[in-house]
């Protein structure tokens, strides 16, 4: 039933607005004798003026009534979300927001040093297979989701002419990424292709799969699963079948960089070649392409 409802919607959002409401619960066990389904006008209306979050809660909260209603068929969301005056109290508090800040691109330099951690056979190997799946990333302009649930791999070797050390191209394909909200283009594959050239050089293409290997994780063919599982940290040398997530994604990258900067983020991955891109004065619609938008 709960797949049926849930439909073709994403599972990450899902949790999202799921965890919105554990919040609202939570908040009401702490303030009130009273249970946070149905929803009540009233009670969100106290709720958004006292929860005292950031500015963009109460927004992300109303969107979240909206998706209670059509989607899960909540009691008492539809009264909520049609609701002007919690509408209201939600632009005001959205409209104190400061800048937005964007994850920064990686320099180029930022980038040797990951392809040279990757390369440096003293280095742990699970320490540099994960250091060469953000390389991945930043080469194949991919967010962590579009990676945490491939269909499969395949690779072209082609040697160019003259150059020896060209290792081709790299593909992924899956139906599980930011823009499939259809029923049509959830059942379409989306490519996502990487060049083996690199600013380093390292071979970073090559050195990804011959790491994959030593770790026994499926350099071609069908994958159905995370490119990069996380780590068992209970058992030496083995993975979860769950991703790397975004918040440890983030850590990583900051801790191989040896970087507190705040604005370096999982996304930075993504926004790095296509910066490239831009300032090389690539054409929009181009990087467009290139970023899969």
């Amino acid at each position: 039933t709960l797949t049926s409802v849930i439909g073709t919607r994403s599972p990450s959002t899902v949790g999202k607005r799921c965890n919105a409401v554990l919040a609202y619960h939570r908040w009401l066990a702490t303030w009130a004798d009273v249970t946070a389904i149905p929803f009540s006008e009233p009670l969100v209306w106290d709720y958004l003026g006292k929860c005292g979050a950031a500015a963009t809660k109460a927004m992300s909260f109303i969107q979240t009534l909206r998706f209670c209603q059509h989607v899960l068929q909540v009691d008492g969301a539809d009264q909520c979300a049609a609701s002007r005056r919690l509408v209201g109290q939600s632009e005001l508090q959205a409209a104190l927001k400061g800048p937005t800040k964007q994850a920064r691109p990686l320099t180029v330099m930022e980038v040797r040093k990951l392809q040279k951690f990757m390369a440096d056979p003293s280095k742990e190997l699970q320490e540099r297979l994960i250091c060469s799946h953000l390389v991945l990333m930043i080469y194949t302009r991919s967010r962590n989701s579009d990676l945490s649930y491939v269909e499969g791999i395949s690779h072209d070797n082609a040697v160019r002419e003259g150059r020896d050390e060209f290792s081709g191209f790299i593909q992924f394909t899956t139906r599980y990424h930011k823009f499939a909200r259809s029923v049509e283009t959830k059942s379409l594959l989306m490519p996502i292709i990487a060049c083996g050239e690199s600013v380093g050089p390292e071979p970073w293409l090559d050195l990804w799969m011959s790491l994959r290997k030593k770790a026994g994780l499926p350099t071609s063919g069908r994958l159905e699963g995370a490119v990069m599982p996380a780590p068992d940290l209970a058992r030496l040398g083995q993975w979860l079948v769950r991703p790397i997530s975004c918040t440890e994604t983030t850590k990583l990258l900051r801790a191989y960089l040896q970087c507190d900067d705040a604005d370096l983020k999982s996304h930075s991955l993504k926004r790095t070649a296509l910066s490239w891109a831009a300032k090389a004065g690539v054409d929009r619609e181009q990087r467009r392409l290139l970023g899969r938008h």
